[in-house]
């Protein structure tokens, strides 16, 4: 077997007809990399008749005089095959050795256990890709272990997808009451969905920061999510899809819906039985909670707002939702609910089979940050899935060793120099 450098041409049409094809492997996600500093290596694995049967895309960083290797949600191949895994690997470490590599890391899609989105409660185990641990640790790998947190890896370990080649209503069935009680209201304030609308970009970025606020996680620049759309969606890979709504469209619904319930207060007042004395409370709570609601909206004075908004990636029969975020306005109107929806049925109407609703947490933790987005995506009736994690191989170690100590090392004195400048 040979492992060679291969086109983006190559390289699409092997992974279109993979079992398991993803963006982040793909010639789209390659530009992505370069544009950030990265150099992409996209690499075609052939037997020796001639046939390509596995790819692998490495970016490389360069550090010092040398470099570390990632292959995101890679290498691709069927890894039922051990003699094809092992294969790989030996080619892998002597392509990264060559290039002055320092080691690659590799954190395959490869589920190990469905999970009880209640609890997290194991379903499912697939032996097979739970016994890969054993297999790629024996070449020499170093597993990363089975984290649980967000920040504990380099792309998350677990993950809901939801199946959307079904019927649209059978994906509503299996989506949890509460999503579906709020999506059976339809929408009584009007919330809009649009698609790749490039206004919408600081937006897309004040959602982004509202929700990094507030869940106190990483955001990064804008030109990073920039780049990161401009890139694909230049290859057909990527939309913005925001959920807005018109402020005065809102005022009015909420002003309609104010004299109404006010008239219906006046009716029963007149003719105040035993009977309608609890039809008049529940009224009068309903215009408590709208006159609040209302006071919500007054304050608002730009003529539209984007409320929530995703950025998705797409490749083969598969839809990311990768990046998204959420005011901290206006949170009755459900809009992120309206907006998934829409990312859902679109996939559907595309031809897409599936969506990956792109990252959770392993554990059902009340007390963190996060739960409240894991709670929304459990909602949406996907499988919550629990991937088999990272593997680092070092190619010379002792440099590795070297270079990451000194690394620390430069890291603790940037530190103190930021804290006495600070002081």
């Amino acid at each position: 077997m040979k492992l060679v450098n291969i086109d983006r041409k190559t390289l699409d049409a092997y992974l279109q007809n993979s079992p398991k094809p993803h963006f982040l492997q793909s010639p789209g996600w390659a530009d992505v990399a370069k544009s950030r500093g990265l150099i992409p290596h996209m690499l075609g694995l052939y037997d020796d008749d001639g046939k390509i049967v596995g790819s692998a895309l490495l970016l490389e960083r360069k550090i010092l005089y040398y470099s570390t290797f990632y292959c995101p949600r890679g290498f691709i191949l069927d890894y039922r095959d051990q003699d094809l895994i092992m294969a790989m690997t030996g080619l892998l470490k002597g392509y990264v050795r060559k290039h002055r590599g320092l080691s690659f890391k590799i954190d395959p899609d490869l589920i190990i256990r469905k999970l009880d989105p209640n609890d997290a409660s194991v379903i499912e185990t697939d032996e097979a890709n739970l016994a890969l641990i054993d297999t790629l640790k024996n070449l020499g790998y170093k597993h990363r272990g089975f984290t649980i947190k967000f920040n504990e890896s380099s792309a998350p370990r677990f993950t809901f997808r939801v199946k959307v080649d079904d019927d649209i209503d059978k994906i509503h069935e299996r989506m949890h009451q509460t999503t579906r009680n709020t999506l059976n209201r339809n929408n009584p304030y009007k919330v809009k969905i649009r698609k790749n609308n490039f206004d919408d970009f600081k937006a897309f970025y004040k959602t982004m920061a509202d929700t990094a606020h507030r869940k106190a996680i990483l955001l990064e620049p804008l030109s990073f999510y920039e780049t990161f759309y401009d890139n694909l969606y230049r290859n057909g890979m990527s939309d913005l899809i925001a959920a807005y709504i018109d402020t005065d469209e809102v005022k009015a619904i909420f002003d309609k819906d104010i004299k109404d319930t006010n008239e219906k207060i006046a009716e029963l007042a007149v003719n105040l039985t035993k009977k309608n004395k609890g039809r008049l409370n529940d009224l009068k709570d309903h215009l408590n909670k709208i006159l609040k609601e209302k006071a919500q909206v007054d304050m608002i004075n730009e003529k539209e707002v984007v409320l929530s908004s995703v950025m998705t990636a797409k490749y083969a029969d598969k839809v990311w939702i990768v990046h998204g975020g959420n005011r901290d306005i206006l949170k009755f109107l459900s809009a992120n609910y309206y907006l998934y929806d829409y990312v859902l049925q679109d996939s559907h109407d595309l031809g897409y089979r599936e969506v990956d609703l792109y990252g959770s947490e392993g554990k059902v933790d009340k007390d963190s940050e996060l739960y409240g987005l894991y709670l929304f995506k459990s909602r949406f009736g996907g499988d919550f899935d629990e991937f088999i994690g990272e593997f680092d191989l070092t190619v010379r170690p002792m440099m590795d060793k070297l270079i990451s100590q000194a690394l620390k090392i430069r890291r603790k004195i940037k530190l103190k120099l930021a804290i006495r400048k600070g002081s």
